[in-house]
């Protein structure tokens, strides 16, 4: 097992580079005596992953969202439009991402959507890319 000292925020910076799996094998526990510091304990088979992570790079938002987290990437006035609109694609895209475990914006399936609503007049095309990013509408 490989020891590392970390700060929360860069444990959070390395679960984002690293798989799912591994991820889940890992256990960070805090430093009684300075908060501010914990140790990430490492499996010994996936220290290469984990070492190769960047433990300073900034944190970057989620691409993968459960259906209601992607809806609150849309303003109420786009989710209203969207649910309002009579176009059967914009009816099958809702209806597979409601029943989708995620919806990943990496997803061509996602990106066409979303495109798609522009020339229908649901969404601007400033907002579709904004959408894309994985930023919520302040």
């Amino acid at each position: 097992m490989a020891e590392l000292r970390l700060s929360p925020n860069q444990v959070t910076a390395v679960a984002a580079q690293i798989p799912a799996a591994v991820a889940s094998a890992i256990f960070y526990s805090p430093d009684p005596d300075d908060p501010a510091m914990g140790t990430l304990t490492v499996p010994d088979e996936y220290e290469a992953v984990v070492l190769a992570a960047d433990p300073d790079a900034s944190p970057q938002p989620p691409r993968r969202f459960t259906f209601l987290e992607f809806m609150d990437l849309l303003t109420p006035a786009e989710q209203v439009a969207i649910v309002e609109s009579s176009n059967i694609n914009v009816k099958i895209f809702l209806l597979m991402a409601t029943g989708a475990q995620y919806i990943n914006l990496d997803d061509s399936r996602t990106v066409a959507a979303i495109e798609a609503l522009v020339p229908l007049g649901l969404i601007t095309e400033e907002r579709a890319a904004a959408v894309l990013t994985g930023v919520a509408p302040e």
